[in-house]
C-alpha cells in the first residue's frame, strides 16, 4: 500500500483519541518493486510507470505525514488531495496502458487495484482527519459516527482492492507472483494495519449501539450482504442455483467448512467482526460465523433471515448465536452435525429478531426482551407481571390476579379490597383524618377535629361537658358538682 499506512499511524496518534484492546502497530518497510532479470519492453514500461509512481508518493506521503504529526488539519488536507491527484492521474495512465497494450490485461489489471486500494486509504486519511476532537453533543456525536462509519467502508474497500481481489482473481499470473512476492512482507505489515485500524472503528460504532440499544444490537448492524467480498463470494458460490434450498445449503456449507471455528470465553463483550474480516482471518466464533452466514444469505436472496441468541444449556443465560430462516436452525460451526444444527437445539432456550426488521429499528431488541418481573404484551410492549400474563389496560394486579381499579379517592390494598387514600398509600390502622391516619389507644375515640377524646358511651363528650354513665351531662352550675347518679348536688 506504499507510504499511504504509515501516513495512517500518524493520523492515530495526532488526530484520534481511539481506545482500542490492541496497538496498532505501523508498517515500517518500504516496498521496492525490483524488476525480474528479463522483461519484455511492455513490462519494462509498467515497471518504469510504478517505480515512479512509488517515488512520487513516497515523496508527497512524507509532507503529509508531517503536517498530520504537528496537527496542522487543513494542510493535510490539502496535502491529502496532491497525493490523490498522484493515484487519480496514475490511474488513468493504466487505463491507456490497457488500451496500448492488450496483451497485458491481467498485469495491468493488479496494478489498477493496487492504487485503487491507495486511492480508497487516501480517503480514509481525509475523512479521519474531520475526527480530531471529541464530540460535546448527541447532534455532534451523530456525526461522528457517521464520518467514523466512512473510513470503516473505505478501509473495507482498501482491503478489497488491495488484498482480496487481486490475490481471487490474479494470483495465477505470473506478474502478480513477481509483483507481490517483492511485497509480500510490506503487504502482510500493511493488511494486520488496516484490520486493527478497521477494528478501532467498529469498536466505537458497536459501543454505541452497546450503549444506546443493549450488548446485542451491535451483531445486527455488522451484518452487511452489500459487503465487496460478500457480493463477489455469494455470487460465486450460488452461480447456477435457482431453489432456496440448494441456495442455503451451499452457503452454510461454505461458512461451516471453510471459517475455522475459535471459541471467544468473552464472547458477550468484544469487539464484534465484520463478515469480510471473518473471511480474512479465516477463523471466527459463533457470533463471527453466524453475522457471515446471514450476510450470505440476505446477498443470496433468502427470505426471512433471523439472528438467534440461545441458551444451549438452560442455565439462564444465553451463550450461543445462529442463524434462523422460517422454523430451521443453520449452525455453521457444528463442523460434525448431519443437518443444518446439532440435534438438541429444539431443546434450547433461544431468541430469534428479523434481521431486517431490527435494522429498520433497533429499539425493537428493547422492547422484546422485557426485564425481570415483566412480560411481553399483544402491543409489542413489557407490562408488569401478573400470575402467569399480564393485566390489560385499566385493571390492576393483586396477588397474582386482576381487579377492578378501586373508585376515585380509593387505593387497593395488600388485602386486594378498596381503602380510603390517605397519607401517600391508605390506613392499616385507625382511621384517616384530615389526610393524616389516626389511632386512638383503648377507651378513647377519634373525635371531628381529629383529635382523640375519652369514650362516653358510643362515642364521645363534646368540650364542656361531662359524661356519667355513658352520657354526657351539662356542667353543674358555679359551687355544685355531680353526684354518682349523675345529679346536681349543691350544698
Amino acid at each position: 500500500m506504499i507510504v499511504a499506512l504509515a501516513i495512517l499511524a500518524c493520523v492515530l496518534c495526532g488526530c484520534i483519541d481511539y481506545e482500542a484492546e490492541t496497538p496498532v502497530s505501523t508498517p515500517t518497510s518500504t516496498p521496492t518493486l525490483t524488476p525480474p532479470p528479463v522483461v519484455t519492453e511492455e513490462e519494462e514500461i509498467v515497471w518504469n510507470f510504478l517505480e515512479d509512481y512509488t517515488d512520487n508518493m513516497t515523496s508527497c506521503g512524507i509532507e503529509l505525514s508531517n503536517y498530520l504529526t504537528t496537527l496542522e488539519y487543513e494542510k493535510a488536507q490539502m496535502q491529502i488531495s496532491k497525493c490523490r491527484m498522484i493515484t487519480t492521474d496514475a490511474l488513468t495512465t493504466l487505463n491507456r496502458f490497457k488500451r496500448e497494450h492488450p496483451s497485458m490485461k491481467e498485469e495491468l489489471a493488479v496494478s489498477e487495484l493496487d492504487i485503487s486500494g491507495d486511492n480508497f486509504l487516501l480517503n480514509a486519511v481525509y475523512t479521519m482527519t474531520t475526527l480530531n476532537r471529541n464530540p460535546s453533543t448527541d447532534e455532534e456525536y451523530s456525526e461522528y459516527l457517521i464520518k467514523a462509519g466512512q473510513v470503516e467502508l473505505l478501509l473495507r474497500n482498501t482491503l478489497y482492492y488491495s488484498y482480496y481481489k487481486p490475490k481471487k482473481e490474479y494470483a495465477h499470473t505470473e506478474y502478480y507472483k513477481r509483483f507481490h512476492e517483492s511485497r509480500k512482507e510490506e503487504i502482510e505489515d500493511n493488511i494486520k494495519f488496516i484490520v486493527e485500524l478497521h477494528n478501532q472503528i467498529n469498536q466505537e460504532i458497536n459501543s454505541y449501539y452497546d450503549m444506546e440499544y443493549g450488548w446485542d444490537a451491535k451483531y445486527f448492524f455488522q451484518i452487511d450482504p452489500n459487503d465487496l467480498v460478500i457480493v463477489d463470494i455469494t455470487d460465486n458460490l450460488v452461480k447456477g442455483l435457482s431453489d432456496q434450498e440448494s441456495i442455503k445449503w451451499r452457503l452454510f456449507e461454505f461458512v461451516r467448512d471453510e471459517v475455522e471455528y475459535k471459541y471467544d470465553p468473552n464472547w458477550k463483550t468484544d469487539w464484534v467482526q465484520p463478515p469480510a474480516l471473518t473471511l480474512l482471518y479465516g477463523k471466527g466464533d459463533c457470533d463471527d460465523h453466524a453475522i457471515l452466514l446471514a450476510s450470505l444469505f440476505m446477498r443470496a436472496g433468502i427470505d426471512g433471515v433471523e439472528l438467534c441468541t440461545a441458551d444451549t444449556d438452560n442455565d439462564g443465560v444465553y451463550d450461543h448465536m445462529f442463524v434462523g430462516v422460517g422454523e430451521i436452525g443453520w449452525d455453521a460451526t457444528c463442523k460434525d452435525c448431519e443437518s443444518s444444527a446439532p440435534g438438541d437445539i429444539e431443546n434450547w432456550e433461544s431468541e430469534c429478531f428479523d434481521v431486517n426488521g431490527v435494522i429498520r429499528d433497533p429499539g425493537i431488541l428493547k422492547r422484546l426482551k422485557c426485564p425481570e418481573g415483566y412480560v411481553l404484551g399483544e402491543d409489542n410492549l413489557c407490562h408488569p407481571r401478573c400470575g402467569d400474563s399480564y393485566c390489560p389496560a385499566g385493571t390492576m394486579c393483586c396477588n397474582g390476579r386482576c381487579y377492578e381499579p378501586c373508585l376515585a379517592g380509593y387505593i387497593l390494598g395488600e388485602d386486594c379490597m378498596c381503602y380510603t387514600k390517605c397519607d401517600g398509600g391508605y390506613c392499616v390502622e385507625g382511621v384517616c383524618c384530615n389526610g393524616k391516619c389516626v389511632s386512638c389507644p383503648s377507651g378513647y375515640v377519634l373525635g371531628k377535629d381529629c383529635m382523640c377524646h375519652p369514650r362516653c358511651g358510643d362515642g364521645y363528650c363534646l368540650e364542656g361537658s361531662i359524661c356519667c354513665n355513658g352520657e354526657c351531662y351539662e356542667p353543674c352550675p358555679s359551687g355544685c358538682y355531680f353526684t354518682v347518679d349523675c345529679m346536681c348536688y349543691c350544698p
